[in-house]
């Protein structure tokens, strides 16, 4: 079994004007492991805050909206051979308490859920 961490903390900012920018900085942990000889699973979690900038005008101009994000991820790969694999994986992200702009009193919640399946030959 592997267990892994890993933090991130990104900003990109425009070149013109440095007041428009995103910002995403998160937790993740997570698990993988064989649990037969051909069957590979793991799973993972995470949590973070995004901030992207928003348009206004006047004294509201520029100023960034904010989300609470929060996801996990499950998957397994099932071994054909030593370069092919069947696998399949779902995940979900869960967006809280996002403001477009800094002055909104009406916070959205969101949530996406993914899934993959395939098969995967590597070269």
């Amino acid at each position: 079994m592997k267990a892994f961490g890993q933090y991130v903390n990104r900003k990109v900012a425009n070149d013109v004007n440095t007041a428009y920018y995103q910002k995403y900085t998160a937790q993740q942990i997570g698990v993988r492991s064989y649990v037969t000889p051909t069957v590979e699973a793991w799973a993972s979690a995470a949590m973070g805050k995004y901030n992207a900038y928003t348009v206004g005008t006047g004294t509201a101009a520029y100023q960034p909206g904010k989300a609470n994000l929060n996801a996990f991820q499950l998957g397994t790969n099932y071994w054909l051979s030593k370069r092919t694999n069947l696998y399949a994986i779902y995940g979900q992200t869960a967006t809280s308490n996002y403001n477009a702009t800094s002055a909104s009193s009406n916070p959205v919640a969101a949530n996406q859920n993914n899934y993959s399946v395939g098969v995967r030959h590597t070269f």
